[in-house]
Order: C-alpha cells, then structure tokens, then sequence
C-alpha cells in the first residue's frame, strides 16, 4: 500500500535468538532517511538518539527504542519469548520458512558474500523458489520454441 501512494517500501523480516524468521515489519523511505515501522504494534524504530532506524541500524547491533503512532499507545513488544529477537540478523526475507527457500538462501548467501540480507528487492521476490521456477519454465519453453523451428 505505501508504494501505491508514493513511498519506497520494504518487507523487514525479525529472526528470533533460535534462528526462525518470527515477525515481519516494514522499512520505508522517508525524507529524513529509512525508518523501520511495526504497523501489527502502531510504532516504529528510533536510535537512542531518537533518530528513525533502517535495517543497517538494526543488523549493526544498535539497539532499537519504540515510538507510537498518533492515536497508538503501544511502545513496546509484549514481555514474551516470541518477541526475543537477534535484530542482528534481520533480513528482508523470510529465508527460512522450507527447506528449498532455505537452501536457496544459503546459495544466494555464498555467492553475494552475504549482501543478499541487504537487498531491497521487490515484492515478487519474497517467493524465492517461484522466481527459480518461473525462470526454468521460461527457459525450458525457450529452448522448447527453438528446437520447434
């Protein structure tokens, strides 16, 4: 919805301390700069300096502090294990979620050096394995239309 109205947007995805992707937010620019927001909970990320936070932000270790929204009291996650997070190893995917994404992944991993946490990729490519699938369709009808001519 927020690229429907002109903000570049991102899906953020939080990885608990045991290693499964547990909770999405999202990472928009803004005139100020990128600002992780949680629109489940109504506030979004600040630094201790009160600056809004970007993924870089989170995966360098700077803790995250909470604001709420206009109209939101809420400026914190409930005191619950499912909300112990390694911001550290926040990604914009939801990496392990199957074993083939997951294996993807690791490829993807090793052959950026890792920067593939980083990219800012495009809603469609949330869906790993459906591109590679898409893609090996499309090449497979293609050598199909050339072994027909």
């Amino acid at each position: 919805m927020l690229r429907a109205i002109g903000f570049r947007s991102v899906q953020i995805t939080l990885y608990h301390r045991g290693g499964q992707a547990q909770h999405v937010l999202v990472e928009v620019v803004t005139a100020i700069g990128k600002v992780i927001m949680d629109p489940l909970y109504g506030f979004y990320y600040v630094n201790k300096n009160g600056l809004p936070m970007g993924l870089e932000d989170l995966r360098a270790g700077n803790k995250p502090y909470f604001v709420p929204f206009p109209r939101s009291n809420v400026s914190a996650y409930p005191e619950d294990d499912f909300y112990a997070f390694n911001y550290t190893e926040a990604k914009t995917a939801k990496w392990t979620h199957g074993r083939f994404r997951f294996s993807v992944y690791l490829t993807l991993r090793q052959l950026t050096s890792g920067k593939i946490d980083l990219v800012r990729q495009p809603w469609w490519m949330e869906w790993p394995q459906l591109v590679i699938c898409i893609w090996i369709v499309c090449f497979m009808v293609g050598l199909n239309l050339v072994f027909a001519i």
